[in-house]
């Protein structure tokens, strides 16, 4: 790849000094060409919960319940994947990061935020998911 103009050369086994395309040297002066690491960017719908009123025994247990209990309660009520939402903990754990893991997304974590009674609905299924009752 010429890091000048961003032309990528074919891969036929020719060795290349000069760029094909702007003529800018690509190799240096041992013939070596530099590698390439492509990388790729992506965005993702996500939601950041940082729950209150934590008790403050056995918080890590509490807070990874709640974690996997949404994240279960989103998958069943909206009919997802295993793969397609994904979640972490962070700000030394006691913040609860959930995003749509699948190219594009399915749109599931903007309804939570624009419907008022779709997180209601989600804490109700992660309720009944943990076998609580009234």
């Amino acid at each position: 790849m010429c890091f000048n103009c961003g032309y990528f050369h074919s891969v036929d086994g020719q060795h290349r000094d000069t760029c094909e395309n702007c003529g800018t040297q690509i190799a240096d002066a041992n013939g070596d060409q530099a590698n390439v690491n492509l990388l790729i960017t992506e965005t993702s719908n996500i939601l950041v919960i940082e729950p209150k009123n934590i008790p403050t025994s056995d918080t890590a247990a509490f807070l990874t319940t709640l974690q996997y209990a949404l994240m279960r309660s989103i998958q069943a009520v909206y009919k997802l994947e295993d793969n397609e939402l994904g979640t972490e903990r962070l700000g030394g754990g006691k913040t609860l990061l959930f995003w749509e893991a699948v190219e594009g997304g399915a749109g599931v974590l903007t309804q939570l935020l624009e419907n008022p009674q779709a997180f209601q609905t989600i804490a109700q299924t992660a309720l009944e998911i943990c076998h609580f009752q009234e």
